[in-house]
């Protein structure tokens, strides 16, 4: 099924994206980087401009909406122009999130709001995923299936319990970047664990930490109410699905929480508070200096709210040839696109094809695959040798870092296939302080393996070259 045709400019001629102005202007790296998906449901080429020049064909831009009104996205037939009605930067953003909307439900506007009812949000979830998830097949899921089984219990299910009842539905897709969840800040802190039936059994605990602290080490439990709840409700690809649910678990809102674990033995019994920290750079980046100008780094994620890149220029300034790089991405469960990109483009000596994505039409199948491409980084790379370490919560945009790097002479990736998710989510309302993500995109290699669900493939185990450095935690 092709794009529906009031979204479609007529094949070659492309679609321009009249995106000038600060509602729009911290977001046009991400925006331009991601062109693609933009060119798969709209149903031609796009191109960015300022407005300054006319362009031919179809247009993007943006107005304001009345007074009072809601973000929206609306398609005029007559004037071929699409129009994103926002007042703020995340009200952009919402437009954006509703293309998908706008090319399945075959209407010429669509209001980025609140469901009215549950019975309207549970719809909202059927026919989202339905037009717009991109796993079915790689997965071997029958939506349609899935959904008979849970929506007579949503159809009769209260306000307060709706938010668990759909998270387990859309679960089922084991798909970590497709959930239903609280719009609500939530602080991970800094474990990493297995959730089991007795609770979260833990595998790393930092030796600053509040835990370590209170005497927990790696192998105690903590306490976790319903242990099946979290199981049933976190969606996640079988290698780490335990390890994801655990990270839930864990995860709390508010300023603080205490927390209550266990020795495997169960003779003793600690507790302590955890306090929710902002995140710092000192938190997320640590390195060890090794002899003769080696490194060994430990990147916990890829937050686009601190100097990454300033801090990698730092380290690889100076660096000679003949320096090794252990670049430790285990327990890193992303963050920002553009911040793994450019770390990425830090180890590249030409241009590369990192490997190809298809992204959803919003109509129910997939684009053509694109090539993905990279262009060494202009700022300071590093000049030698590299070992990346991953494991199963290298995730998301941790695997957009690596994807690519496979197979060069001078990089060495180690560890158990990855996480299997570079899905692109999107975001769609369903109440106030309830949103449904979803997948849109398959990533694959350079050798068409797809990394959804199967994760990147490495060059070996880690224990067999080296045994010296811990996952970290995000």
């Amino acid at each position: 099924m092709s794009p529906p045709r009031f979204l479609t400019s007529g094949g070659a001629e492309p679609f321009t994206l009249l995106f000038a102005g600060p509602l729009a202007s911290e977001h046009m790296e991400l925006l331009k980087a991601e062109r693609f998906e933009f060119e798969a449901v709209l149903g031609a080429p796009v191109v960015f401009a300022d407005g300054a020049t006319p362009q031919p064909g179809a247009r993007w831009i943006i107005g304001l909406p009345s007074e009072g009104d809601r973000p929206s996205l609306a398609w005029d037939a007559a004037t071929r122009t699409l129009t994103s009605f926002a007042t703020t930067s995340q009200d952009f953003m919402d437009t954006l999130n509703a293309l998908h909307t706008l090319a399945w439900c075959e209407k010429s506007s669509v209001t980025s709001a609140a469901a009215h009812t549950t019975a309207e949000a549970a719809q909202r979830i059927t026919d989202e995923i339905a037009n717009t998830y991109p796993s079915f097949e790689l997965r071997g899921l029958n939506w349609q299936h899935i959904t008979a089984r849970h929506r007579p219990a949503l159809a009769a299910a209260e306000p307060d319990s709706f938010a668990k009842l759909a998270a387990t539905w859309v679960a089922e897709l084991g798909d970590a970047h497709t959930a239903v969840h609280s719009t609500a800040a939530r602080f991970s802190p800094p474990y990493r664990g297995v959730l089991t039936a007795r609770g979260i059994a833990l595998v790393t605990v930092p030796p600053d930490s509040a835990a370590a602290s209170a005497g927990a080490r790696p192998g105690w439990i903590i306490q976790v109410d319903d242990p099946q709840e979290f199981l049933r409700t976190t969606g996640a690809s079988p290698q780490h699905h335990r390890q994801v649910a655990a990270r839930r678990a864990l995860a709390f809102t508010g300023a603080q929480r205490v927390f209550t674990a266990h020795s495997a033995t169960g003779f003793s019994e600690i507790t302590w508070t955890e306090v929710a920290a902002p995140p710092t750079l000192a938190a997320t980046l640590h390195v060890t200096h090794e002899p003769r100008g080696d490194l060994t780094v430990a990147l916990a994620n890829f937050n686009g709210a601190l100097d990454l890149t300033g801090a990698f220029d730092a380290l690889f300034t100076g660096a000679a040839t003949t320096n090794h790089l252990t670049l430790d991405l285990r327990g890193n469960t992303g963050g920002s696109l553009l911040v793994a990109g450019a770390l990425r483009d830090r180890f590249l000596r030409t241009r590369t094809q990192l490997g190809s994505i298809r992204f959803t039409t919003g109509t129910g199948t997939l684009a053509a695959a694109r090539p993905l491409y990279a262009e060494p980084s202009a700022a300071v790379r590093w000049p030698g040798r590299t070992t990346i370490l991953v494991d199963e919560m290298t995730y998301s945009a941790a695997e957009d870092c690596v994807l690519g790097l496979q197979g060069l002479e001078h990089i060495t990736i180690l560890g158990p296939p990855t996480g299997g998710g570079s899905g692109r989510p999107r975001t769609i309302p369903l109440f106030d302080d309830l949103v449904l993500k979803i997948s849109t995109a398959l990533t694959y290699d350079r050798a068409g393996h797809c990394i959804e669900f199967n994760g990147l493939t490495t060059d070996g185990p880690i224990n067999s070259r080296i045994a010296k450095v811990p996952p970290r935690s995000t």
